[in-house]
């Protein structure tokens, strides 16, 4: 016989596994999304990607840049107008015109102050708006500003006069909770009474550890704190009465509060190592 007769019991044993296979590939993959599930559940889901950081949309450089630009471009002499394209020319394209296209003034003017008060991005330019008052009219003025690939700053593009950012004096105002707690009551006033007054060794008994305070150049003399409300979960605002700088004035502050064993104060109005970027809270 040609033929090695196969053995029966190893061709039932094959018959068999050929039969449950499909059954056991079936659980195998069962236990695996079982255990893939219950890591999930044990570890959370999966770390969703950081957000990318918030591009920063404030130049102070070309806002400062813009405001040294008005200054200069509002600025003039009808006897001496070489003195005012110089001027300018140190911040305008020369493909502008010379004096960024003023020409033809009949009076003297100067610049008396200027605030840069909006900023918008557009493309590769910042459109800054600068307030301006001279010791004529006033007027807001919208400036170009751009950076060349160096990083050197221009204005890009002759101004534009436009009006003043919108206001709604109508507006309603935010409600806001007295605060009711005394001893919180009676910490707010005390703080704020030796913070104006310029009282530093008894303020700081009122003060965090942490907190860091700037006194007032001019010391106030406080005649009343009125209003004490809550401004946010941490933060207390006062209105105050207080007198100084020859007039009697009536100021708000809002004081970050803390309370451990007692109540204290983190902050007065300012952290003074805020930044552009938001500081301390």
């Amino acid at each position: 016989m040609s033929e090695r007769a196969e053995n029966p019991t190893r061709s039932a044993w094959r018959l068999r596994w050929s039969a449950r296979a499909p059954r056991i590939a079936f659980f195998a993959v069962a236990a695996i999304l079982v255990l893939s599930g219950l890591r999930t559940v044990i570890a959370g889901p999966p770390a969703a990607p950081a957000p990318a950081p918030a591009a920063v949309t404030n130049d102070l450089g070309a806002a400062s840049f813009a405001e040294a630009f008005a200054r200069a471009y509002l600025s003039w002499d009808p006897a001496r107008p070489e003195a005012h394209e110089r001027a300018v020319g140190r911040f305008a394209s020369d493909e502008l015109e010379p004096g960024a296209g003023i020409s033809s003034v009949r009076r003297t003017q100067s610049v008396l102050w200027t605030a840069a008060v909006g900023e918008e991005l557009r493309g590769r330019r910042r459109v800054v708006t600068v307030a301006v008052d001279t010791d004529g009219p006033s007027l807001h003025l919208a400036v170009p500003v751009m950076r060349d690939r160096r990083g050197f700053l221009l204005v890009s593009g002759y101004p534009a006069v436009v009006g003043a950012p919108a206001a709604n004096v109508r507006a309603e105002l935010p409600s806001e909770r007295d605060v009711e707690d005394e001893q919180l009551r009676t910490v707010a006033e005390r703080a704020l009474r030796n913070y104006l007054g310029a009282e530093r060794p008894n303020l700081l008994a009122d003060l965090d550890p942490a907190a860091v305070v700037s006194l007032p150049e001019t010391p106030l003399r406080v005649e009343s704190v009125d209003e004490l409300t809550w401004a946010g979960r941490d933060r207390v605002a006062a209105e105050v009465r207080a007198r100084g700088q020859g007039a009697a004035l009536t100021l708000r502050y809002e004081l970050a509060v803390v309370r451990r064993d007692r109540w204290y104060v983190r902050a007065i109005e300012t952290d003074p190592r805020q930044t552009n970027q938001g500081g301390p809270k």
